[in-house]
């Protein structure tokens, strides 16, 4: 975890809003080729929904 969004300790429910400006977390990947292996958001859509 490179940063965290402090904001959201007060207003957690930010993230319910917006997801896309209200994030939670940067992260950097200690291996690059599992970025490959992540959803995009049509595919993880897909996924929640069955």
């Amino acid at each position: 975890v490179v940063e965290i969004n402090e904001a959201l300790e007060d207003s957690p429910e930010l993230v319910n809003e917006n997801a896309y400006d209200n994030w939670i977390a940067v992260l950097k990947l200690a291996d690059l080729s599992e970025y490959d292996s992540l959803l995009t958001v049509e595919a993880y859509q897909k996924h929640i929904e069955g």
